[in-house]
């Protein structure tokens, strides 16, 4: 990967910097079989970075390490059949908490994620419209 690109994939990311809710978009979501023999799981990854991230993209960028720095951001582990397992580019609600990584230091994690909540909008019949747009003043 050139340096423009990754620049490019680095700069469309958002930087998590407390726990919350936010609504991220999903970069990828890869099956993964764990070597242990447990659960299935999907690999999920978001356009967002933690200041961890962010810190580990710039050491490799610095190097010329392109690519690896693009492969820095927040994911999260989704079991397949047991969780929600949203798609690549779809947009979701993920709660991220500070939790305990293995060296003991708190970190940011996912904790959910969900789908986004939507609305169902109504069609237009441009022919009905068209006759009332003298009668109807645009608010």
């Amino acid at each position: 990967m050139d340096k423009s690109s990754a620049i490019q994939i680095l700069n469309s990311r958002k930087l998590i910097t407390e726990p919350g809710s936010y609504q991220l978009k999903v970069t990828s979501s890869v099956p993964y079989q764990r070597p242990d023999g447990g659960d299935l799981v999907k690999i999920t990854n978001y356009a967002a970075m933690s200041p961890y991230h962010l810190k580990q993209a710039q050491a490799l960028f610095a190097t010329g390490e392109f690519q690896e720095a693009t492969n820095n951001a927040i994911s999260s582990s989704q079991r397949v059949g047991r969780d929600y397992e949203p798609a690549k580019g779809e947009i979701v609600n993920v709660v991220i908490d500070l939790l305990p990584n293995k060296e003991g230091i708190d970190s940011l994690f996912v904790v959910s994620v969900t789908a986004l909540k939507t609305s169902k909008a109504a069609s237009i019949n441009f022919a009905e419209v068209e006759e009332t747009v003298e009668e109807t003043p645009l608010v």
